[in-house]
């Protein structure tokens, strides 16, 4: 299937913030993922998927909008929680995939957590 690639960051892994480090060891018993989208021709968005080497894992539609403003375009913050016994132990890589008027699109943004 043919995706999109666009604009977007995994922010933070429970509650710290990722700088311009790729790779997070957790050793929580949860995992909290926030990002956000700012791609300017895209409104709306379906659900969020998160996907660990690749296959989905987790889905979420607890997505907030951001309202525009002369300095910004649309915000679309997405937000995941899982336990961290869903992960397969060691290093995954961590990537945000979702759907927007039914069309598939992908992050251009993945990380790595260790457990």
């Amino acid at each position: 299937t043919k995706h999109e690639i666009i604009d977007g960051k995994i922010l933070s892994i429970n509650n710290h913030k990722l700088s311009e480090e790729n790779k997070i060891t957790i050793t929580d018993e949860s995992l909290i993922l926030s990002g956000m989208i700012n791609e300017s021709n895209m409104t709306n968005v379906d659900v969020f998927y998160l996907l660990v080497d690749g296959i989905p894992l987790a889905k979420s539609n607890n997505i907030q909008y951001t309202e525009p403003n002369s300095t910004s375009d649309l915000e679309i913050e997405f937000t995941f929680a899982i336990l961290k016994n869903y992960l397969p132990s060691g290093c995954n890589i961590i990537s945000i995939a979702g759907l927007s008027n039914n069309n598939p699109f992908i992050i251009n943004n993945v990380i790595e957590i260790c457990t």
